[in-house]
């Protein structure tokens, strides 16, 4: 067989919320293999103890889900969502290679036990590649690590390994002699050109900040205020997935869910992204955006660090967009240089390119 006419199957979680994060790295990641001549197949999966989970939190209905499941219909191949595993494993079944990645799939949080994103399964002979798992923390609580002792018996047989954070490399380097190497999420893969491809027309002539935020609204109002009134732009878009939030200032227009598009429109128009969300810095960054990134765990109180947003903005370049507390918007400067950033990008990208491909076509 021509190595160009090879199955992939993409075991990642995709339509599981509105997130479009996950949706955009799926797609990125089927985008990146079609490129490389492989024919890929992604399987969504989520057990059903963690689907209610990410349910309860979306601020959903029938419309916006619907224009998610569209996204997929039209810019993917196919897409199979499962919550069982016996299901994964039939169409997986023939595959040539098994892929797991990208995003949070090995955050022991939300590890349910059946070791499918850790590719505990196959035929014989089937090639397996971790493309950007990621752990999602810096530091483990005992009783994760106590589950990510459970996922590395399964981790240890992947072929070619590869996770999107530094802290995940060192934290399984402690566990298991493999070589790991660290890549860039997919979705970073995928050109500025070809991300306007897919985006919406304009839809706002008005300069306007957008908030993209996954936390509590109400911790982040006093900076929204602030860079506004640093900027002078009096229109604030705020694109709102969580339940049971509210932000009262005459300059707040908040967004229904929107397409992925539209998505990638929003931050494509914006003067200014604020944001919590670490797709929501990729997309800033591949789209050359101005942007404030403020942590999350500030007001979610985690024991444990997150560190998927401070990894991405120290290799790029860009630690200073960080707003650690409110006087920190007073000294960030205005506008991004992207000259030095793009540089880093290109060879991050090429780094991470060079992994994939040789995990691909290796023999």
């Amino acid at each position: 067989m021509n190595d160009r006419d090879k199955k992939a199957v993409i075991i990642t979680w995709c339509l599981v919320g509105l997130n479009y994060g996950t949706v955009l790295q799926a797609y990125a990641m089927q985008s990146v293999l079609k490129r490389l001549g492989i024919s890929p197949v992604t399987v969504s999966w989520c057990s059903k103890e963690t689907r209610k989970l990410f349910w309860s939190k979306s601020n959903v209905n029938f419309i916006s889900w619907m224009k998610f499941q569209y996204f997929v219909s039209r810019y993917m191949g196919p897409v199979f969502q499962c919550d069982r595993r016996e299901k994964a494993e039939a169409i997986s079944k023939g595959c040539d290679i098994l892929i797991c990645g990208s995003d949070q799939i090995w955050n022991p949080k939300v590890f349910d036990g059946e070791n499918v994103y850790t590719l505990d399964f196959g035929d014989k002979g089937v090639k397996k590649i971790a493309y950007a798992a990621s752990m999602a923390t810096g530091n483990l609580s005992k009783k994760n690590e106590m589950i990510l002792d459970q996922m590395i018996s399964s981790i240890k047989k992947i072929d070619h390994i590869s996770v999107r954070e530094t802290d995940s490399r060192d934290i399984l380097s402690q566990k298991m002699e493999n070589p790991i190497e660290v890549v860039l999420d997919p979705t970073l893969l995928i050109s500025r050109d070809e991300w306007l491809k897919i985006s919406c027309k304009r839809m706002k002539k008005k300069n306007y900040i957008l908030v993209y935020a996954l936390g509590e609204i109400k911790a982040y109002r006093a900076y929204i205020k602030k860079i506004a009134s640093k900027y002078g732009i009096d229109q604030i878009l705020w694109l709102n997935l969580v339940k049971y939030q509210s932000f009262e200032d005459k300059r707040v227009k908040a967004l229904d869910p929107v397409t992925p598009q539209e998505f990638l429109g929003y931050i494509r128009d914006a003067a200014i992204v604020f944001t919590d969300s670490f797709h929501a810095v990729a997309f800033s960054v591949n789209l050359q955006k101005d942007f404030y990134v403020i942590d999350r765990r500030f007001n979610l109180r985690q024991k444990e660090k997150d560190t998927r947003i401070d990894d991405i903005l120290e290799r790029l370049g860009l630690e200073k967009r960080k707003v650690r507390c409110i006087q920190d918007i007073d000294h960030i400067e205005k506008v991004i240089d992207y000259a030095p950033v793009n540089i880093k990008l290109q060879s991050e990208r090429e780094k991470s390119m060079e992994f994939l491909k040789n995990a691909l076509f290796e023999k």
